[in-house]
């Protein structure tokens, strides 16, 4: 009796074995990792219109044998219509990557795709797609991966392109020094229905009127890209009323980070295109604020916005004044150490000088 008892717990056993088995995928003995990759070292944040778009890519070969690799490139409208294509060869030694660079005309096209195979066959390896954004298109949902900011679904890297334009000479558009106490009816700009957007890390986003930009943690994207696309998309959300003035307050880590000026400069720029065609009237812009940054390198920062300023016929603020060391002190009975952002008394001049441009 024993025995059948056995036999008949075994059968059950390898039976509720094989059911599971059955539900289970069986792994292959062979490996399935990709034998190319198309690697993205470099596709810029923003473009100027009629400026070429340098596309840096790095082909790498994880097979035993030397690979004849081609990367093509579709040039297509909004609808997917191609409109021109382009394909470069490259010779790609065994366990090796070679780099590759395509520079691509920023006027034509709403959308590069890019495809890797190997020279003459019909498998694509590798696919990447790089969206431009013009002035007159919606800002879309996005997201930062890999230090670039991509759609959010679709995952692919977006490119903002805007036309360049020349400075206003209107000295209206000079820079307002920075506005503690104004005299009642002195106010540098007239009362009305705005948003402020202040540095997130400052603490200082108290109502629906002040919205926080960041803190921006490096990962690789400039935060005045980072910036961009939350500002963006936050006035071009359609439950948004699109306010009469905005004032934005631009965040201070690119100071930590270093942001290339020449970037920032046409990052923000995009920031303002955009504002514009959505009906913005009145904008003003506050630099980047950090009192233990090099001098220097903030002032390049400051003349950037300030220039910025002009082009769209912006009001920017003179912020020296601002950067009294008493107010960035951590220890206000003295000391020469400094915080990343302003003291209680600092933040409460800010909190001033905000409430009078944005009554």
């Amino acid at each position: 009796m024993n025995r059948t008892f056995l036999i008949g717990s075994c059968l059950a056993a390898f039976l509720a074995f094989a059911a599971r088995s059955a539900d289970t995928p069986q792994q292959s003995s062979q490996s399935t990792a990709p034998p190319y990759f198309l690697i993205v070292d470099y596709i810029p944040p923003a473009s100027y219109a009629g400026d070429p778009i340098a596309c840096c890519f790095r082909i790498e070969n994880a097979t035993a044998t030397e690979a004849e690799m081609e990367l093509s490139v579709s040039v297509q409208d909004a609808s997917g219509k191609e409109l021109k294509a382009k394909t470069d060869n490259i010779k790609v030694p065994a366990k090796s990557d070679r780099p590759l660079q395509m520079d691509l005309e920023s006027e034509t096209g709403a959308k590069f795709v890019f495809s890797l195979k190997c020279k003459g066959a019909a498998e694509v390896h590798a696919t990447t797609v790089a969206r431009l954004i013009r002035e007159d298109d919606a800002w879309p949902a996005t997201t930062v991966r890999n230090g670039r900011l991509e759609s959010g679904e679709a995952r692919e890297i977006i490119v903002p392109v805007i036309r360049k334009r020349l400075k206003a000479r209107d000295r209206t558009y000079a820079p307002l020094k920075w506005i503690m106490d104004p005299a009642p009816g002195e106010s540098a700009l007239a009362a009305g229905k705005g948003i402020a957007f202040v540095p997130g890390g400052w603490g200082i986003a108290k109502s629906e009127r002040q919205v926080p930009l960041g803190p921006y943690e490096p990962n690789g994207a400039a935060p005045i890209l980072r910036a961009t696309a939350d500002v963006l998309s936050s006035i071009g959300a359609k439950d948004q009323k699109i306010p009469e003035r905005l004032v934005i307050a631009l965040p201070p880590e690119d100071l930590e980070v270093d942001t290339d000026p020449r970037v920032y400069k046409l990052v923000l720029e995009t920031m303002l295109a955009h504002l514009r065609k959505l009906g913005v009237r009145e904008i003003v812009l506050l630099p980047p604020i950090h009192y233990s940054g090099n001098q220097k390198q903030r002032d390049i920062y400051w003349r950037a916005v300030h220039e910025a300023a002009l082009v769209y016929e912006c009001q920017s603020v003179d912020a020296t004044e601002y950067m009294r060391e008493e107010w960035w002190r951590v220890d206000t009975s003295g000391g020469a150490v400094y915080g990343k952002k302003p003291n209680k008394q600092g933040l409460k001049k800010f909190e001033q000088a905000l409430s009078n441009l944005l009554p």
